[in-house]
């Protein structure tokens, strides 16, 4: 069994390659992205060494996805250099570390940052907030200069894109199988979501509101599998008044199914039942029995 493993080991890892590749296509077609040389090469840890700064974003942004509750309601941005003798250096503030508060004021970006710190007088105490690790600690500093590097640490879809792809790699990495097949899964399923939004644009630019409805499936369907219910039914609901427009009962029936399924994944069955039947009915009515 042991002459089996690398085998199997190997085949996996270029299975996983392969999955971060159709990642990396959908970015390229949407976002226009051209990705590294070395983004689709085997697992490995050099990148990491090579380029520590993304490294550093890499984690702290792997951080705010898994614990999300240490932010509050900050998006955070990363320290990515200690000034020596600055007041960052003298509070014991390292490169990895995330501010997430300024006085009273949760941090989004470095513009706001900069902003609160020219409004804030040189004579006056301020309270620093910030992550180091997955620990939230607060250093008082005077007004003016802190005496870091920093950027933000806010996502787009092409940084959330990338770091899943990141860790899953490294999951991969560890055979870790599980957990690389949920994190490239999710890569897969948000590059998906952005390719339904850009059709979305040229379709509703077209003047394509069929096309538009079935964007609008997919969006919802996409978000329903990243776990976002909260955003998966808006545009459920507004296929669902597009098709009744066009009096699209196959696109209706689509839209109702997709209700009720997102419903019924959320243990709100009551809510579920009545798309669900009348998605029944109709596919009674056009033959369409699955």
């Amino acid at each position: 069994m042991n002459k089996t493993a690398p085998s199997r080991n190997s085949q996996r890892t270029r299975q996983f390659s392969k999955a971060t590749a159709r990642c990396l296509l959908l970015l390229t077609a949407v976002l226009g992205w051209l990705p590294p040389n070395d983004a689709v090469a085997e697992p490995t840890t050099a990148s990491v060494k090579d380029n520590p700064a993304e490294h550093l974003m890499t984690a702290a942004r792997a951080l705010k996805q898994i614990r999300p509750e240490l932010f509050g309601t900050a998006e955070g941005i990363l320290v990515t250099l200690v000034v020596p003798d600055g007041q960052a250096a003298a509070a014991g503030l390292v490169p990895g570390d995330v501010l997430i508060g300024y006085s009273a004021t949760p941090i989004d970006s470095v513009q706001q940052l900069t902003e609160q710190i020219v409004i804030a007088a040189d004579d006056s105490r301020i309270t620093l907030t910030y992550l180091h690790g997955e620990q939230r600690h607060r250093s008082t500093i005077n007004g003016g200069a802190i005496g870091v590097g920093l950027q933000d640490l806010a996502e787009t879809p092409f940084t959330r894109m990338i770091a899943l792809l990141q860790l899953g790699q490294q999951a991969l990495a560890t055979d870790n199988y599980s957990e690389a097949v949920s994190l490239f899964g999710n890569g897969l399923t948000l590059a998906e979501t952005q390719q339904h939004q850009q059709a979305l644009l040229i379709h509703r630019q077209t003047g394509d509101p069929a096309a538009e409805a079935g964007d609008l499936i997919g969006i919802g369907i996409a978000y329903k599998n990243l776990n976002r219910p909260d955003e998966a039914l808006p545009p459920l609901e507004q296929a669902l008044t597009i098709c009744r427009e066009l009096g699209d009962l196959s696109g209706e029936g689509a839209a109702l199914n997709s209700i009720g399924n997102l419903y019924r994944g959320l243990g709100r069955y009551r809510e579920a039942l009545p798309p669900l039947e009348r998605a029944l009915l109709i596919h009674r009515e056009l033959g369409d029995r699955h």
